[in-house]
């Protein structure tokens, strides 16, 4: 068993782990050993309010590169706070690529509970609310490492998947249907044409 299942199976077996210790446990060493990011590439949330849990910039790039909100095990990732969908977990880190002053056309966004993720990258001006598919379980080191491949190779929109200047998530999700789809979207399984 690789350290990530160890790990979150120790989380599980507790009653009620919180979002620090998903945080910590799990998300930290994702965003140095997975995606290569170093402690001053990471900024993380210091005070409540309207921001992102991280926020990892490589060092010299103006734009935020990846988004990142975490939430506590079991937090149902596309469960509505409110009337809203933009209330959920989900809509939170469409929100953040959206509005968030460093987001822009590239950057990824990332929520996740520690076993299921769900992952989008900003393509154009917006990242539309229905957009967003069904999270995919990710229960181990491997199965983590294939979801955040393309988050870690870092295609931007003039390469990869992105067909025209114009493609945005929305175009990419019509197309591929699902966040496993997406990740796939890096292979040829899932090829977008240019024109939208």
């Amino acid at each position: 068993m690789d350290w990530y299942a160890e790990t979150l199976s120790e989380l599980e077996q507790k009653a009620n782990p919180s979002e620090a210790e998903v945080r910590a446990h799990l998300i930290d060493p994702v965003l140095k050993s997975v995606l290569g990011f170093s402690v001053g590439e990471i900024d993380m949330e210091s005070s409540a309010g309207l921001r992102p849990d991280y926020v990892c910039t490589r060092l010299g790039s103006p734009a935020a590169d990846v988004i990142v909100e975490a939430k506590r095990l079991r937090t149902n990732l596309l469960k509505r706070t409110a009337q809203r969908f933009s209330s959920s977990p989900a809509g939170q880190i469409s929100r953040y690529l959206n509005d968030y002053p460093r987001a822009d056309s590239g950057t990824w966004g990332v929520v996740t509970n520690g076993s299921e993720w769900i992952i989008l990258q900003r393509l154009g001006d917006r990242v539309p609310l229905t957009a967003i598919g069904e999270p995919v379980e990710a229960r181990s080191l491997d199965k983590v490492n294939d979801l955040l491949k393309p988050v870690r190779e870092r295609p931007g929109p003039s390469k990869g998947f992105a067909a025209s200047k114009e493609a945005d998530w929305f175009a990419v999700a019509a197309k591929c249907g699902s966040p496993a789809a997406f990740v796939g979207a890096i292979a040829p399984t899932c090829k977008i044409s240019g024109g939208g």
